[in-house]
C-alpha cells in the first residue's frame, strides 16, 4: 500500500490495494473513513496542493484510471481517459505541470508487456513510452524538476529530460518487480535501493548531469502610470528543486 500525509500532519491517507479502496484519517489515525473505488485494485496515490488527491486504480478485468478528489477523499471523480493495463504500480506528475503524468506499468501480475504510459493532458489521453517483456520495469517512476526516472529489473535506471519523448540509461541499481525504490531529490541527486537492500546514490545523474535550462521571464507593473524610470527593484524569486527563496535585484 501507499501512505501519504495530507495538508496537515493530522491527515493520513492509505491505499488498500485489495479490495481497491482508500483509508483516510483526519485525527492522526485515531479514526478512519474509507472510500471504495469501482475498480477492484487501487495502486498509488498522491496528495497535492489544495487538498487535491489523485488515486490510480484498476483491475485485471478493467483498464486503469486516475481518480481525482478536491475534498481530501470525501468524493472522487474518474478522469475520462484510461490506460490499457491495470497492473501499474506507481505514477508521478511532472514537477512543473500536473497535465503531464507518467504511469509505470510493470505488468508483473498480468504477464503482458511492461511499459510506461504518458499523458500530456491530465489523463484524458495516453501514449506509450519504452516497452519490454514482463520483467522490464520494476514499477518505480519518479520525477525531478527537469527529468523523469524509471527503474528496471535488469537495465538499471532510465532517464528522460524531454517529457518522456526519449529515454536513456544512466546505469545504477536494478530492482525487483512491484517495488518503489527510487527517490529523486533533484535532477542530479538520486537515491535508490538494489535487490540486495543496498542504498545507492548519485550526485550527477549517473555521470551525465542534468543542466537546468535558462528561461527568460517577463513582468510588468500593475499600474504603469506610477512607474519611475531608473533605480532598482527587488523581485521575490523561488527556483525549482529545493533552492532557497531570494530577492532578485533588477535594474529599471
Amino acid at each position: 500500500p501507499t501512505c501519504e500525509f495530507g495538508p496537515t500532519h493530522r491527515d493520513i491517507l492509505v491505499v488498500d490495494h485489495n479490495p481497491g479502496r482508500i483509508l483516510i484519517s483526519n485525527d492522526m489515525g485515531s479514526s478512519w473513513r474509507t472510500y471504495q473505488f469501482p475498480d477492484q485494485g487501487a495502486i498509488d496515490l498522491h496528495v497535492g496542493p489544495d487538498s487535491l488527491v489523485v488515486v490510480s486504480a484498476g483491475s485485471q478485468n478493467s483498464p486503469g484510471h486516475l481518480y481525482l478528489s478536491t475534498d481530501l477523499g470525501t468524493s472522487f471523480t474518474q478522469i475520462q481517459g484510461s490506460f490499457d493495463h491495470a497492473d501499474s504500480y506507481s505514477f508521478a506528475f511532472d514537477s512543473c505541470s500536473r497535465s503531464n503524468i507518467y504511469v509505470a506499468n510493470e505488468n508483473y501480475h498480468d504477464l503482458g508487456n511492461s511499459e510506461i504510459f504518458i499523458s500530456k493532458d491530465g489523463g484524458i489521453t495516453w501514449a506509450t513510452g519504452p516497452q519490454g517483456p514482463v520483467d522490464f520495469l520494476s514499477g518505480s517512476v519518479e520525477v525531478g524538476p527537469h527529468s523523469v526516472y524509471l527503474q528496471t529489473v535488469h537495465e538499471g535506471i532510465l532517464r528522460s529530460t524531454d517529457f518522456g519523448m526519449s529515454w536513456s540509461s544512466i546505469g545504477g541499481p536494478v530492482a525487483f518487480e512491484d517495488t518503489r525504490t527510487v527517490y529523486v531529490v533533484n535532477d542530479n541527486l538520486i537515491f535508490s535501493l538494489d535487490t540486495g537492500g543496498r542504498i545507492w546514490k548519485t550526485t550527477n545523474s549517473g555521470g551525465d548531469s542534468v543542466i537546468a535550462p535558462i528561461r527568460l521571464i517577463s513582468f510588468q507593473s500593475a499600474d504603469q502610470n506610477k512607474d519611475t524610470i531608473g533605480g532598482e527593484v527587488f523581485i521575490p524569486f523561488q527556483a525549482h528543486g529545493g533552492y532557497s527563496a531570494v530577492a532578485l535585484p533588477i535594474s529599471v
